[in-house]
């Protein structure tokens, strides 16, 4: 029933890049495979299966500027590819990537961000896809020029109904009513609603006949709850600020933050945490807290939120253990009885004396707690002003 892979437009019209400014094709040994949407003038997001089999960056370039997919365009290459620690290759589940470029795309003709989705979009709201590809299934046609469709929001009741449990709260779904649809290739492009990105296309119905509803990973954040699947509050994003100075290769200033619509106040078991004022001397004991796996090696993920203690290590234990990957940015900790963070991790909280510290940036491969993790260190100069400068705090 699923067809899932590299999805593309049906019946869609012609459309200019003038209004879609935000599109590129990615493409994979040169070869377009999939769409991407500008979120950051370094960073696309797009679907993960479109990176699952092609995460070498070297590989992966991102074309935009232009209508059309062959000509007329500017070529970016990526120098990193994120995919999201939970995706599910079987089920599509948590189908969500990121590229980074290694220079920027400010400054070219037809080629800009587009906002974030900041609100929950009800059913009815007719959104549209975008792409390049098969506009028909059976004669593999892909057209040269970029097409988009509309198409209605519909219920996840109704998204239910149509794929069972393929329809997580990780995705929103629509349908069209003149047998247009997504299809076999244009997988990770956009899907717009009310002008913000809303979701990346994700999967659709075989041989494209519009006669299931198609699939969107829906960009949201969560909190509120100890469970990430039930229980909790959904916020929506506006906004993702980079560290101008993260450095994607050796991670150094690997600060980041998104920026909410609406406000996290006034909900149960959501409130803010201080941030750390002091230095934090060796030996402290902090503790480190998320939804990360509990086994890397069978890629095993809780449902309940976890937390380890770990130990505040000098500045010269970190640097024999990291080298030159220890830099005044980053405070280390070390775990004891086999504790350590994993992937899925990243961006959490590590906490010291009750105040915000660190976020989790690395640690040691397999997640053996042989080697100490590092955590962006929120007193660092260059870390303090960026938020400072950012949020005001």
């Amino acid at each position: 029933q699923s067809k899932a892979g590299f999805l593309r437009i049906v019946n869609g019209k012609n459309a200019n890049i003038a209004s879609y400014p935000y599109i590129v094709r990615l493409r994979v040994n040169s070869a377009g495979v999939c769409g991407a949407s500008i979120i950051t003038y370094t960073h696309v997001f797009t679907a993960a299966h479109c990176l699952y089999k092609n995460q070498n960056p070297a590989s992966i370039t991102l074309y935009g500027g232009s209508t059309s997919q062959t000509s007329g365009g500017v070529v970016f290459f990526a120098s990193k590819v994120i995919i999201h620690p939970y995706y599910n290759p079987e089920t599509h589940n948590y189908d969500a990537g990121i590229v980074q470029i290694k220079n920027s795309f400010q400054g070219y003709k037809n080629i800009a961000p587009i906002a974030l989705q900041d609100v929950e979009v009800p059913s009815d709201t007719t959104c549209y896809a975008a792409g390049w590809g098969y506009n028909n299934y059976d004669r593999k046609t892909s057209p040269d020029n970029l097409q988009y469709a509309t198409l209605q929001v519909i219920s996840p009741q109704q998204c239910s109904a149509g794929w069972s449990s393929y329809a997580t709260p990780q995705f929103i779904c629509a349908q069209q009513n003149n047998n247009g649809d997504v299809c076999n290739g244009d997988s990770g492009g956009p899907f717009v609603c009310n002008d913000k990105l809303t979701g990346a296309t994700s999967y659709g119905g075989v041989a494209c006949r519009g006669k299931l509803p198609s699939a969107f990973t829906k960009i949201t954040l969560y909190g509120g709850s100890a469970s990430q699947t039930s229980g909790g509050i959904v916020f929506f994003a506006c906004k993702v600020i980079i560290h101008p100075q993260y450095d994607p290769e050796t991670q150094d200033y690997d600060a980041g933050i998104v920026q909410i619509k609406k406000s996290f106040h006034g909900y149960k078991n959501i409130a803010p945490n201080a941030l750390q004022n002091a230095e934090v001397p060796s030996n402290t004991s902090c503790y480190v807290i998320g939804w990360g796996l509990t086994n890397y090696d069978v890629k095993i993920t809780p449902d309940i939120m976890q937390y380890a203690i770990l130990k505040v290590i000098s500045p010269l234990q970190c640097s024999v253990a990291w080298s030159s990957y220890a830099t005044p940015q980053f405070i280390c900790a070390k775990h004891t009885v086999n504790e350590d963070v994993c992937n899925g991790d990243s961006g959490g909280p590590f906490v010291c004396n009750g105040k915000l510290t660190g976020a989790t940036s690395y640690s040691g491969q397999g997640c053996r707690s042989k080697m100490p993790s590092a955590f962006v260190k929120v007193t660092a100069p260059a870390i303090r002003e960026f938020i400072r400068t950012n949020v005001g705090i």
